[in-house]
């Protein structure tokens, strides 16, 4: 089970949540270790995540793509944040986890 929610801010600037359920919290620990292909993971509210940013050029433009995923229990959640120019007007995907969090207890 999958839930997404997408939401653009302006032209170039974007924001993405995806929440995914798997069989069995081992199952999920095995999603997000493989989605996150060695990068280096921290404590977030005391389940596993990892964060970081993937700078990207396009013709003149120099934007980037941010990523914020943890693993809670059977779930997945990451939140991706995009802006195609360097004014960050996409929120700050740790911010964005974090009203995720408060919401899903």
């Amino acid at each position: 089970m999958t839930f997404v929610l997408e939401c653009v801010f302006a032209a170039g600037h974007a924001m993405s949540i995806r929440i995914e359920r798997y069989d069995s919290p081992g199952a999920a620990l095995t999603a997000f270790e493989t989605e996150i292909q060695g990068k280096p993971a921290q404590e977030f509210h005391a389940y596993p995540s990892a964060e970081w940013e993937e700078p990207f050029s396009s013709g003149e433009l120099h934007g980037s793509n941010r990523a914020f995923l943890w693993q809670m229990d059977r779930w997945t959640v990451r939140v991706n944040s995009s802006d195609d120019t360097a004014y960050r007007i996409a929120p700050d995907p740790r911010e964005v986890a974090e009203i995720v969090y408060s919401n899903s207890r």
